[in-house]
Protein backbone atom coordinates (compact mmCIF):
# COMPACT_ATOMS: atom_id res chain seq x y z
CA UNK A 1 0.00 0.00 0.00
CA UNK A 2 3.36 2.40 0.14
CA UNK A 3 5.67 3.56 -1.85
CA UNK A 4 8.88 1.76 -2.35
CA UNK A 5 11.52 4.75 -2.02
CA UNK A 6 15.26 3.79 -3.24
CA UNK A 7 18.34 4.90 -1.51
CA UNK A 8 20.88 6.22 -2.77
CA UNK A 9 23.76 8.65 -1.45
CA UNK A 10 25.00 11.78 -3.26
CA UNK A 11 28.15 12.74 -2.15
CA UNK A 12 29.00 16.68 -1.76
CA UNK A 13 32.01 18.53 -1.14
CA UNK A 14 30.86 21.40 2.34
CA UNK A 15 31.13 24.57 1.78
CA UNK A 16 31.66 26.22 5.12
CA UNK A 17 29.81 29.66 5.27
CA UNK A 18 32.23 32.32 6.60
CA UNK A 19 30.77 35.46 4.71
CA UNK A 20 27.07 34.50 5.80
CA UNK A 21 26.62 33.84 9.37
CA UNK A 22 23.30 31.84 9.35
CA UNK A 23 20.99 30.47 11.79
CA UNK A 24 18.24 28.64 12.46
CA UNK A 25 17.51 27.42 16.12
CA UNK A 26 14.76 25.08 15.56
CA UNK A 27 17.41 22.62 13.72
CA UNK A 28 18.85 21.42 16.64
CA UNK A 29 18.77 17.79 17.32
CA UNK A 30 16.10 18.62 20.32
CA UNK A 31 14.21 21.19 18.76
CA UNK A 32 13.92 18.51 15.10
CA UNK A 33 12.87 15.86 17.94
CA UNK A 34 10.07 18.45 20.03
CA UNK A 35 8.34 18.82 16.63
CA UNK A 36 8.44 15.78 14.98
CA UNK A 37 6.60 14.36 18.11
CA UNK A 38 4.03 17.63 18.17
CA UNK A 39 3.47 16.71 14.39
CA UNK A 40 2.88 13.22 15.73
CA UNK A 41 0.43 13.67 18.68
CA UNK A 42 -1.44 16.24 16.16
CA UNK A 43 -2.26 13.62 14.03
CA UNK A 44 -3.28 11.49 16.73
CA UNK A 45 -5.33 14.17 18.24
CA UNK A 46 -7.36 15.41 14.83
CA UNK A 47 -7.73 11.66 13.75
CA UNK A 48 -9.49 10.81 16.83
CA UNK A 49 -11.25 13.94 17.30
CA UNK A 50 -12.73 13.65 13.50
CA UNK A 51 -13.87 10.08 14.16
CA UNK A 52 -15.97 10.85 16.69
CA UNK A 53 -17.57 13.73 15.20
CA UNK A 54 -17.18 13.62 11.55
CA UNK A 55 -16.51 17.85 11.71
CA UNK A 56 -13.66 18.75 9.10
CA UNK A 57 -12.92 21.60 11.08
CA UNK A 58 -11.45 19.48 13.41
CA UNK A 59 -8.66 18.84 10.61
CA UNK A 60 -6.61 21.81 10.45
CA UNK A 61 -2.73 20.00 10.71
CA UNK A 62 -2.95 16.22 9.79
CA UNK A 63 -2.89 15.92 6.08
CA UNK A 64 0.18 18.18 6.07
CA UNK A 65 2.09 16.40 9.08
CA UNK A 66 1.34 12.89 7.08
CA UNK A 67 2.88 14.01 4.01
CA UNK A 68 5.79 15.43 5.87
CA UNK A 69 6.62 12.47 8.00
CA UNK A 70 5.56 9.88 5.17
CA UNK A 71 3.22 8.90 7.82
CA UNK A 72 2.57 5.00 7.17
CA UNK A 73 0.57 3.95 10.42
CA UNK A 74 -2.80 1.93 10.32
CA UNK A 75 -5.23 4.73 11.81
CA UNK A 76 -3.75 7.26 9.30
CA UNK A 77 -4.81 4.87 6.29
CA UNK A 78 -8.02 4.08 8.05
CA UNK A 79 -8.45 7.76 8.48
CA UNK A 80 -8.38 8.96 4.76
CA UNK A 81 -10.28 5.90 3.57
CA UNK A 82 -13.12 6.62 5.37
CA UNK A 83 -12.68 10.63 4.05
CA UNK A 84 -12.64 9.17 0.55
CA UNK A 85 -15.50 7.05 1.29
CA UNK A 86 -17.37 9.79 2.53
CA UNK A 87 -17.00 11.58 -1.00
CA UNK A 88 -18.41 14.48 -1.83
CA UNK A 89 -19.97 15.55 1.46
CA UNK A 90 -17.00 17.38 2.57
CA UNK A 91 -15.86 20.86 1.28
CA UNK A 92 -13.71 21.11 -1.96
CA UNK A 93 -10.45 22.47 0.13
CA UNK A 94 -10.57 18.92 2.66
CA UNK A 95 -10.80 16.82 -0.27
CA UNK A 96 -8.27 18.18 -1.85
CA UNK A 97 -6.16 18.13 0.92
CA UNK A 98 -6.98 14.36 1.78
CA UNK A 99 -6.64 13.61 -1.85
CA UNK A 100 -3.19 14.98 -2.22
CA UNK A 101 -2.33 13.46 1.41
CA UNK A 102 -3.55 9.99 0.09
CA UNK A 103 -1.74 10.18 -3.52
CA UNK A 104 1.78 11.27 -1.54
CA UNK A 105 1.68 8.44 0.52
CA UNK A 106 -0.03 5.31 -1.23
CA UNK A 107 -0.13 4.07 -4.37
CA UNK A 108 -2.26 1.26 -3.75
CA UNK A 109 -5.29 0.56 -1.10
CA UNK A 110 -7.46 3.46 -2.63
CA UNK A 111 -9.10 1.80 -5.55
CA UNK A 112 -12.34 1.13 -4.71
CA UNK A 113 -12.87 4.94 -3.87
CA UNK A 114 -10.54 6.40 -6.32
CA UNK A 115 -12.81 4.99 -8.66
CA UNK A 116 -15.76 5.95 -7.22
CA UNK A 117 -14.74 9.53 -6.75
CA UNK A 118 -13.64 9.51 -10.68
CA UNK A 119 -17.18 9.16 -11.95
CA UNK A 120 -18.91 11.05 -9.18
CA UNK A 121 -16.58 13.91 -8.97
CA UNK A 122 -17.61 17.41 -11.02
CA UNK A 123 -13.98 19.15 -9.58
CA UNK A 124 -10.92 19.42 -12.20
CA UNK A 125 -9.05 19.66 -9.64
CA UNK A 126 -10.48 16.11 -7.56
CA UNK A 127 -10.84 14.28 -11.21
CA UNK A 128 -6.91 15.07 -12.16
CA UNK A 129 -5.50 14.05 -8.78
CA UNK A 130 -7.56 10.79 -8.73
CA UNK A 131 -7.04 10.24 -12.32
CA UNK A 132 -3.53 10.40 -12.15
CA UNK A 133 -3.54 7.84 -8.65
CA UNK A 134 -5.37 5.38 -11.12
CA UNK A 135 -3.05 5.34 -13.66
CA UNK A 136 0.14 5.25 -12.31
CA UNK A 137 -0.65 1.35 -11.43
CA UNK A 138 -3.07 1.14 -14.84
CA UNK A 139 -2.28 3.29 -17.35
CA UNK A 140 -3.75 1.75 -19.88
CA UNK A 141 -6.88 3.71 -18.32
CA UNK A 142 -5.85 6.76 -19.92
CA UNK A 143 -8.26 6.56 -22.92
CA UNK A 144 -10.95 5.75 -21.16
CA UNK A 145 -10.30 8.76 -18.76
CA UNK A 146 -9.58 11.28 -21.30
CA UNK A 147 -13.21 9.96 -22.84
CA UNK A 148 -14.66 10.99 -19.35
CA UNK A 149 -12.88 14.51 -18.68
CA UNK A 150 -14.33 15.08 -22.04
CA UNK A 151 -17.75 14.10 -20.99
CA UNK A 152 -17.77 15.41 -17.62
CA UNK A 153 -15.92 18.77 -19.06
CA UNK A 154 -17.41 19.14 -22.10
CA UNK A 155 -18.22 22.75 -22.38
CA UNK A 156 -14.38 23.40 -20.48
CA UNK A 157 -12.25 23.51 -23.82
CA UNK A 158 -10.67 26.75 -22.94
CA UNK A 159 -9.89 25.80 -19.59
CA UNK A 160 -5.95 24.76 -18.85
CA UNK A 161 -5.99 22.51 -16.60
CA UNK A 162 -8.61 20.24 -19.12
CA UNK A 163 -6.23 21.35 -21.95
CA UNK A 164 -2.69 20.34 -20.35
CA UNK A 165 -4.71 16.99 -18.93
CA UNK A 166 -6.15 16.21 -22.37
CA UNK A 167 -2.74 16.85 -24.00
CA UNK A 168 -1.18 14.12 -21.39
CA UNK A 169 -3.63 11.74 -21.64
CA UNK A 170 -3.54 11.61 -25.00
CA UNK A 171 0.37 11.18 -25.08
CA UNK A 172 1.92 10.66 -21.55
CA UNK A 173 4.61 12.71 -20.46
CA UNK A 174 7.45 10.39 -21.22
CA UNK A 175 5.99 10.48 -25.16
CA UNK A 176 6.55 14.46 -24.93
CA UNK A 177 10.31 13.65 -23.61
CA UNK A 178 11.38 11.77 -26.74
CA UNK A 179 10.31 14.78 -29.12
CA UNK A 180 12.50 17.39 -27.03
CA UNK A 181 14.93 19.76 -29.25
CA UNK A 182 17.95 19.83 -28.15
CA UNK A 183 19.35 21.66 -25.48
CA UNK A 184 21.84 23.26 -27.31
CA UNK A 185 19.55 25.25 -29.06
CA UNK A 186 18.72 26.83 -25.67
CA UNK A 187 21.65 27.59 -24.50
CA UNK A 188 22.87 29.31 -27.65
CA UNK A 189 19.51 31.12 -27.34
CA UNK A 190 19.87 34.75 -26.94
CA UNK A 191 16.37 35.64 -24.59
CA UNK A 192 17.37 39.17 -24.51
CA UNK A 193 19.95 42.02 -24.04
CA UNK A 194 21.37 41.65 -20.93
CA UNK A 195 19.83 39.08 -19.66
CA UNK A 196 21.19 36.02 -17.82
CA UNK A 197 19.14 32.88 -16.95
CA UNK A 198 19.43 30.05 -14.70
CA UNK A 199 18.94 26.62 -16.19
CA UNK A 200 17.07 23.99 -14.03
CA UNK A 201 17.80 20.91 -15.58
CA UNK A 202 15.79 18.22 -14.39
CA UNK A 203 14.63 14.44 -14.89
CA UNK A 204 11.01 13.73 -15.89
CA UNK A 205 11.20 11.62 -12.78
CA UNK A 206 11.63 13.76 -9.72
CA UNK A 207 12.79 11.19 -7.15
CA UNK A 208 16.32 12.42 -8.78
CA UNK A 209 17.93 15.38 -8.04
CA UNK A 210 18.35 17.86 -11.06
CA UNK A 211 21.30 20.68 -11.37
CA UNK A 212 21.29 24.52 -12.07
CA UNK A 213 23.61 26.44 -13.86
CA UNK A 214 24.05 29.85 -15.02
CA UNK A 215 24.25 31.87 -18.17
CA UNK A 216 25.59 35.29 -18.64
CA UNK A 217 24.70 38.02 -20.61
CA UNK A 218 27.82 37.83 -22.45
CA UNK A 219 26.40 34.28 -23.17
CA UNK A 220 29.07 32.03 -21.09
CA UNK A 221 28.51 30.00 -18.54
CA UNK A 222 29.51 31.14 -14.97
CA UNK A 223 32.79 29.11 -13.52
CA UNK A 224 34.20 29.03 -10.19
CA UNK A 225 37.44 29.90 -9.58
CA UNK A 226 39.13 26.88 -10.51
CA UNK A 227 37.44 27.19 -14.23
CA UNK A 228 34.92 24.41 -13.86
CA UNK A 229 31.47 25.27 -14.77
CA UNK A 230 29.45 26.54 -12.00
CA UNK A 231 26.57 24.06 -10.93
CA UNK A 232 24.66 23.46 -8.15
CA UNK A 233 22.26 20.62 -6.97
CA UNK A 234 18.38 21.31 -7.28
CA UNK A 235 15.47 19.27 -6.35
CA UNK A 236 12.27 20.33 -8.11
CA UNK A 237 10.17 17.48 -6.64
CA UNK A 238 6.58 18.68 -4.74
CA UNK A 239 6.31 16.38 -1.37
CA UNK A 240 3.23 15.01 -3.17
CA UNK A 241 5.02 14.72 -6.28
CA UNK A 242 1.68 15.46 -8.12
CA UNK A 243 2.20 17.19 -12.13
CA UNK A 244 2.75 20.59 -12.26
CA UNK A 245 -0.93 21.47 -13.44
CA UNK A 246 -2.14 20.50 -9.84
CA UNK A 247 -1.25 23.47 -7.19
CA UNK A 248 1.27 22.00 -5.07
CA UNK A 249 2.54 19.83 -7.53
CA UNK A 250 5.98 19.59 -8.99
CA UNK A 251 7.71 22.51 -10.15
CA UNK A 252 6.66 23.07 -14.00
CA UNK A 253 8.86 23.21 -16.79
CA UNK A 254 9.03 26.06 -18.32
CA UNK A 255 10.19 29.71 -18.30
CA UNK A 256 9.93 31.86 -15.22
CA UNK A 257 10.60 35.78 -14.42
CA UNK A 258 13.79 36.41 -12.09
CA UNK A 259 12.40 39.10 -10.11
CA UNK A 260 13.89 39.79 -6.83
CA UNK A 261 16.24 38.00 -3.84
CA UNK A 262 14.57 38.19 -0.58
CA UNK A 263 14.33 36.07 2.79
CA UNK A 264 11.36 34.90 2.74
CA UNK A 265 9.32 34.39 6.34
CA UNK A 266 9.12 30.49 6.41
CA UNK A 267 10.06 27.86 9.00
CA UNK A 268 10.48 25.47 5.99
CA UNK A 269 12.64 27.76 3.60
CA UNK A 270 14.77 29.40 6.88
CA UNK A 271 17.11 32.53 6.73
CA UNK A 272 18.69 31.98 3.62
CA UNK A 273 17.41 34.68 0.88
CA UNK A 274 15.77 32.84 -2.27
CA UNK A 275 15.06 33.83 -5.47
CA UNK A 276 11.59 35.02 -5.98
CA UNK A 277 10.66 34.27 -9.65
CA UNK A 278 7.12 34.70 -11.09
CA UNK A 279 5.18 32.86 -13.50
CA UNK A 280 2.54 34.24 -15.85
CA UNK A 281 -0.27 35.73 -14.97
CA UNK A 282 0.85 36.11 -11.64
CA UNK A 283 2.30 39.35 -12.92
CA UNK A 284 1.44 41.76 -15.77
CA UNK A 285 3.44 40.58 -18.94
CA UNK A 286 5.37 43.83 -18.65
CA UNK A 287 7.10 42.59 -15.29
CA UNK A 288 7.11 39.22 -16.38
CA UNK A 289 9.50 40.29 -19.54
CA UNK A 290 11.36 42.96 -17.82
CA UNK A 291 10.31 45.54 -20.34
CA UNK A 292 8.77 48.99 -20.59
CA UNK A 293 5.69 48.64 -22.48
CA UNK A 294 2.59 48.32 -19.93
CA UNK A 295 0.75 45.63 -21.41
CA UNK A 296 -1.71 43.71 -19.30
CA UNK A 297 -2.85 41.11 -21.48
CA UNK A 298 -1.30 37.82 -21.19
CA UNK A 299 -0.68 35.59 -24.66
CA UNK A 300 1.10 32.20 -25.09
CA UNK A 301 2.49 33.41 -28.26
CA UNK A 302 4.35 35.89 -26.78
CA UNK A 303 5.41 33.46 -24.00
CA UNK A 304 6.54 30.99 -26.21
CA UNK A 305 8.44 33.94 -28.50
CA UNK A 306 11.10 33.80 -25.72
CA UNK A 307 12.22 30.62 -26.96
CA UNK A 308 13.89 29.48 -29.83
CA UNK A 309 12.22 28.46 -32.44
CA UNK A 310 12.96 24.87 -32.53
CA UNK A 311 11.59 24.63 -28.84
CA UNK A 312 8.24 26.75 -29.34
CA UNK A 313 6.08 23.48 -30.70
CA UNK A 314 7.33 21.15 -27.66
CA UNK A 315 4.48 21.03 -25.38
CA UNK A 316 5.76 20.64 -21.98
CA UNK A 317 7.49 24.41 -21.92
CA UNK A 318 4.05 25.43 -22.07
CA UNK A 319 3.64 23.84 -18.10
CA UNK A 320 5.08 27.60 -16.25
CA UNK A 321 2.46 29.41 -18.90
CA UNK A 322 -0.78 26.62 -18.13
CA UNK A 323 0.46 26.73 -13.87
CA UNK A 324 0.59 30.43 -14.37
CA UNK A 325 -2.93 30.46 -15.94
CA UNK A 326 -4.79 28.05 -13.21
CA UNK A 327 -3.68 29.84 -10.47
CA UNK A 328 -0.07 28.57 -9.21
CA UNK A 329 2.15 31.43 -7.86
CA UNK A 330 4.96 31.51 -5.34
CA UNK A 331 7.32 29.10 -7.24
CA UNK A 332 10.17 30.24 -5.84
CA UNK A 333 14.33 28.74 -5.78
CA UNK A 334 15.46 28.57 -2.16
CA UNK A 335 17.14 26.44 0.37
CA UNK A 336 15.79 24.44 3.43
CA UNK A 337 15.48 23.93 6.77
CA UNK A 338 13.16 20.75 6.67
CA UNK A 339 14.74 18.31 8.73
CA UNK A 340 16.39 15.82 6.23
CA UNK A 341 16.28 12.92 8.24
CA UNK A 342 12.76 12.37 7.02
CA UNK A 343 13.87 11.57 3.76
CA UNK A 344 17.27 9.22 4.77
CA UNK A 345 15.39 6.83 2.58
CA UNK A 346 14.63 8.75 -0.66
CA UNK A 347 16.96 8.72 -3.45
CA UNK A 348 16.99 12.49 -3.21
CA UNK A 349 18.60 12.84 -0.10
CA UNK A 350 19.91 15.00 1.71
CA UNK A 351 17.86 17.65 -0.26
CA UNK A 352 14.67 18.11 0.53
CA UNK A 353 11.06 18.46 -0.98
CA UNK A 354 8.57 21.39 -0.98
CA UNK A 355 5.07 22.80 -2.06
CA UNK A 356 6.37 23.15 -5.68
CA UNK A 357 9.33 25.25 -5.36
CA UNK A 358 13.05 24.30 -6.22
CA UNK A 359 14.96 23.53 -3.48
CA UNK A 360 18.83 23.59 -2.76
CA UNK A 361 20.34 21.45 -0.58
CA UNK A 362 21.35 23.29 3.41
CA UNK A 363 22.54 21.59 6.19
CA UNK A 364 22.37 22.76 9.15
CA UNK A 365 23.77 21.78 12.61
CA UNK A 366 22.65 19.71 15.20
CA UNK A 367 24.49 21.31 17.88
CA UNK A 368 24.19 25.06 17.29
CA UNK A 369 21.17 25.51 14.92
CA UNK A 370 24.48 27.42 12.65
CA UNK A 371 24.28 26.30 8.91
CA UNK A 372 26.97 24.27 7.76
CA UNK A 373 27.09 23.84 4.04
CA UNK A 374 24.54 26.04 1.66
CA UNK A 375 24.13 25.36 -2.05
CA UNK A 376 22.06 28.63 -1.86
CA UNK A 377 24.28 30.21 -0.51
CA UNK A 378 26.65 29.64 -3.23
CA UNK A 379 23.79 30.62 -5.75
CA UNK A 380 23.77 34.08 -3.82
CA UNK A 381 27.48 34.78 -3.72
CA UNK A 382 27.56 34.49 -7.83
CA UNK A 383 23.86 36.24 -7.85
CA UNK A 384 25.09 39.22 -5.95
CA UNK A 385 26.50 40.15 -9.39
CA UNK A 386 23.74 40.13 -11.00
CA UNK A 387 20.31 42.44 -11.23
CA UNK A 388 17.62 40.47 -10.56
CA UNK A 389 15.23 42.29 -13.12
CA UNK A 390 17.34 41.02 -15.56
CA UNK A 391 16.65 37.51 -15.46
CA UNK A 392 14.98 34.13 -16.29
CA UNK A 393 14.75 30.45 -15.05
CA UNK A 394 14.06 27.83 -17.25
CA UNK A 395 13.07 24.50 -16.32
CA UNK A 396 13.99 21.76 -18.31
CA UNK A 397 13.75 17.93 -18.27
CA UNK A 398 16.11 16.13 -19.90
CA UNK A 399 15.32 13.22 -19.81
CA UNK A 400 13.90 9.81 -18.10
CA UNK A 401 17.07 8.65 -16.50
CA UNK A 402 16.59 6.98 -13.08
CA UNK A 403 19.91 8.79 -11.71
CA UNK A 404 20.40 12.82 -10.59
CA UNK A 405 21.36 14.97 -12.95
CA UNK A 406 24.92 15.47 -13.84
CA UNK A 407 27.14 18.20 -15.84
CA UNK A 408 28.95 15.78 -17.52
CA UNK A 409 25.43 15.44 -19.45
CA UNK A 410 25.33 18.65 -20.95
CA UNK A 411 29.33 19.82 -20.48
CA UNK A 412 30.22 19.45 -24.30
CA UNK A 413 27.05 21.66 -25.31
CA UNK A 414 28.37 24.37 -23.01
CA UNK A 415 31.50 24.34 -24.33
CA UNK A 416 30.24 23.85 -28.00
CA UNK A 417 27.72 27.17 -27.52
CA UNK A 418 30.53 29.12 -25.77
CA UNK A 419 32.58 28.33 -28.54
CA UNK A 420 30.88 29.60 -31.00
CA UNK A 421 30.27 32.70 -29.52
Amino acid sequence: MYKIILFLFIPFISIYLEEINLEFPAATKLRREEYKLEMQNTIYSEILAYSKKMDERLVKKSFEYMQILNYLEEDGYQFLKMILTEYPTKSENFYSAALEASYTLYETGFEEEMENILSLTTNLKHFAIVSNFILRKNPNEKGNHLKLLQTKFKNSEKNPMVKILSQYLNSPPVEHLSKRPPIKDLFSHNFGEGRFILFSLQRLNRDYPGLLIIKNSDGKFIRREDGSIFSISQLARSISDLPSYVVNGNTPQGIFSIQKIKTVKSDVIGPTPAVITALPFEVSPDIFFHTSTKSKKWKIESYLNLFPVSWRFYFPIQQAFIAGEIGRSGIYAHGTTVDTEFYADYSYYPNTPTRGCLSAKEIWSKKTGKSIYSDQVSLLKVLKNFDPTKGYMIVIELDDQQTPVSLDEVLMDILEVEEAL
